[in-house]
C-alpha cells in the first residue's frame, strides 16, 4: 500500500509542477504578448465547454479581440483609442474603417472617428 501512496504522491506533485503559480501569469497582456500560447488556449477553450468557463479563456478571447482591433485600426487609419472604449471591438473598428473609405458626405455616424484630412 505504501508503494501505491508514493506513486499517487509522485503523480500529484508532477501535476502541480505543471500548473502555473498564479492566474496572473495568464492575464490579458500576457496573452497579447504570446500569440502561439493564445492560439493554443483558444483552440482548447473552443473545443471544450468545461475549459471555456476558465478565466484564462476569457483573457485569451479579450487579448485576441484587442490584437485584431489593433491590426484593423492600423490598416484603416482608424486607430485604437479613437473610438469610445465601449466600441473598441473588431467589428466596430472594421465598420469605422469602411466608413472612412467613403467620401465624407457618405460616412454616416462613424465618419466622426476618421482621421483628419481623410
Amino acid at each position: 500500500m505504501t508503494g501505491m501512496r508514493a506513486v499517487l504522491l509522485a503523480l500529484a506533485l508532477s501535476f502541480l509542477a505543471g500548473v502555473p503559480a498564479s492566474a496572473a501569469e495568464f492575464d490579458i497582456p500576457w496573452f497579447e504578448a504570446n500569440p502561439s500560447a493564445r492560439a493554443q488556449w483558444l483552440r482548447a477553450c473552443r473545443d471544450d465547454t468545461r475549459i471555456a468557463r476558465d478565466a484564462r479563456c476569457g483573457n485569451a478571447e479579450i487579448a485576441e479581440n484587442r490584437v485584431h482591433a489593433r491590426r484593423l485600426g492600423a490598416q484603416s487609419g482608424v486607430r485604437s483609442g479613437q473610438l469610445p472604449p465601449a466600441f473598441e471591438t473588431p467589428m466596430l473598428l472594421d465598420a469605422a474603417r469602411a466608413a472612412c473609405a467613403k467620401p465624407p458626405a457618405e460616412r454616416g455616424l462613424l465618419g466622426r472617428y476618421c482621421p483628419r484630412g481623410s
